[in-house]
């Protein structure tokens, strides 16, 4: 790449951060979780930005930390968005879908019901939701509540999935 092309992109990542701040700030606000947003990156998503809970007990990952598209919210709800196929399907723990068409079935799924989730796939005491952020394009970011296994029960895994759903839509039209 050229160093104009890394400025460019550079610009459209940090336009995408502002644009993103005051979404997440409510989402945390809201679910007084961890907000992450992430963007896609050949076959990862990369943490770009995040708001952190006031709970003791917190998920903490550096900004740059790269996650696996099969293996993470942010990268499932971005996956379900992609025409591309999937990447290899490295196992991470035991609950990591490995099969093709297993995943298959999970993209379907995240695409009904808006949002992905992540069942301790990358690691085991990590649970979270995400949805995708579009453009004309595809997915350009997802925004993600991540908790640790133990605060995210059935009940909030889905009424944070519709908070989440409604966030990346709010970033999605404040884009366009």
């Amino acid at each position: 790449m050229t160093s104009k092309a890394l400025q460019v992109g550079r610009r459209a990542e940090l336009g995408l951060r502002d644009a993103a701040m005051p979404v997440m700030e409510q989402l945390r606000q809201r679910t007084g979780e961890t907000i992450h947003l992430m963007v896609p990156e050949g076959d990862a998503v990369v943490l770009i930005e995040r708001l952190e809970t006031d709970k003791p007990l917190r998920i903490v990952l550096p900004l740059g930390t790269r996650l696996p598209l099969h293996a993470s919210a942010n990268g499932k709800a971005v996956l379900a968005h992609r025409s591309a196929p999937p990447p290899e399907l490295t196992s991470y723990t035991d609950t990591t879908i490995t099969d093709p068409e297993a995943l298959d079935a999970e993209l379907a799924a995240v695409r009904a019901r808006g949002y992905a989730d992540n069942r301790g796939e990358w690691r085991s005491d990590i649970a979270a939701v995400a949805a995708a952020v579009l453009g004309p394009d595809g997915p350009v970011a997802s925004l993600s509540v991540s908790t640790p296994a133990s605060r995210m029960p059935e009940e909030l895994r889905g009424e944070y999935g519709k908070l989440v759903t409604q966030a990346a839509r709010t970033l999605t039209d404040s884009l366009t």
